[in-house]
């Protein structure tokens, strides 16, 4: 399209409010310059009321976060971006929480205005309600600079996405770790199902997609696209603060956290940590031995599980049984096809037992594959099987894309 091919008229375009970390230079301003006899729309605070203003009309297509209410819209996912946990307290960053323990500190979240439908925090409480948990903030503001700033205070953790944490927005004293079971923001482009564009939004919508694939592209892009990683550190690092560094541990003590509440571990033998939902962790396990190994038996840590879980069999049994269900009921709903689910004993360290599952799904003419380790275990097996499903359900809903041509490659999720 060329600039001779827009004369006049208006684009209106939507806009998640964390654009700005994504599009490296300003997109009005690249749009007016080629095209300075166009005027142009801006608008959106989150991308819950975008994707609402899109489906109704009053926007003819936006950029936004998923999940959004996606009945009445078109969605094109070029990009996600993973949300990380923040908080200036070391001893939490040690390690990438779970949902449990995110529950169980004090909480500093944005976006008030939307607590119910912004895309982060929707994932956040559907994460918690399979736990049994809530998300209960103990403050809650509507920019992601106000929070980061009771948050640097000590005031409470919070979340946000890689890319922020590389931006100006980012207080040098705070560290950013990955949820223990990922969490991510999809970026997708939407417009109201079947409607054709205006010449000048079609070219604002391009112009979009084509600054994020050119940002993620560069050394400063953290999402991935298409499934495809682009720039994505193995886990987020404070450069100019050496114990900031993934690993480091203070010579006599570090913490965690149990059942979750914050536990400081010292050297001292047979130290217990208490595990969510039964089970308890022995740090420094040492027990007497008899015979020709008499003396100390001696085991850096010891996972000793709930009785009523079961060994590996009993659990990937239960685990199938629930899984089977969830997944089924996944694909009645999105209008898939459920080919296999089944387990299997992978290699794992030193000789222990590790079982994966695995899901193919049939899915906007793709064949999807999914696969995650089930053992051992961090939930019972029937709370692990839901999570399994949701987030096989967020990568189908943002992942997988129409087969295009003879591409009859498999999806990885």
């Amino acid at each position: 399209m060329s600039q001779l091919d827009l004369a006049g008229g208006t684009a209106t375009f939507g806009l998640l409010r964390n654009a700005d970390y994504y599009l490296r230079t300003n997109l009005a301003q690249r749009f007016r310059t080629r095209y300075p006899d166009v005027r142009i729309r801006l608008v959106g605070q989150n991308s819950a009321e975008t994707a609402q203003a899109v489906a109704s009309g009053t926007l003819e297509a936006g950029l936004v976060t998923l999940p959004v209410r996606d009945e009445d819209l078109d969605l094109v996912p070029p990009a996600r971006d993973e949300l990380l946990h923040v908080t200036a307290d070391a001893a939490r960053a040690l390690t990438p929480p779970t949902i449990d323990d995110f529950c169980s500190v004090p909480l500093v979240l944005y976006d008030a205005h939307y607590a119910t439908t912004d895309p982060a925090r929707r994932q956040l409480n559907e994460r918690a309600q399979l736990a049994g948990r809530r998300i209960e903030p103990v403050i809650e503001v509507e920019y992601l600079s106000s929070a980061l700033a009771l948050v640097s205070e000590g005031f409470g953790d919070s979340v946000m996405c890689r890319a922020a944490t590389l931006s100006d927005a980012m207080p040098a004293n705070l560290r950013a770790v990955p949820f223990a079971e990922p969490l991510y923001d999809t970026l997708a482009l939407v417009r109201r199902r079947g409607q054709i564009l205006s010449p000048a939004t079609r070219e604002m919508a391009r112009m979009a997609w084509d600054s994020l694939v050119e940002h993620e592209s560069g050394p400063h892009g953290t999402a991935e696209r298409y499934g495809q990683r682009l720039h994505l550190p193995h886990r987020l690092q404070r450069r100019d603060r050496p114990d900031h560094l993934p690993g480091h541990r203070q010579a006599d003590t570090s913490s965690a956290s149990g059942a979750g509440a914050p536990v400081t571990v010292s050297g001292d033998p047979n130290t217990e940590i208490p595990l969510v939902g039964g089970g308890r962790l022995i740090v420094n396990e040492q027990r007497p031995s008899t015979g020709a190994d008499a003396g100390l038996k001696v085991n850096g840590i010891h996972l000793v599980l709930p009785a009523d879980w079961g060994g590996p069999q009993e659990y990937t049994d239960v685990f199938l049984r629930s899984a089977r269900r969830a997944a089924q009921d996944l694909c009645e709903r999105r209008g898939g096809e459920l080919e296999s689910l089944t387990c299997e004993v992978v290699p794992g360290a030193a000789g222990d037992v590790v079982v994966a599952a695995t899901t193919v799904v049939l899915f906007r003419g793709r064949r999807c594959v999914f696969r995650r380790g089930i053992w051992p275990p961090t939930h019972p097996a029937a709370t692990r099987a839901a999570i399994y499903a949701s987030v096989l359900e967020e990568g189908l809903m943002t992942r997988v894309v129409p087969q295009l041509g003879d591409d009859t490659a498999p999806v990885d999720l």
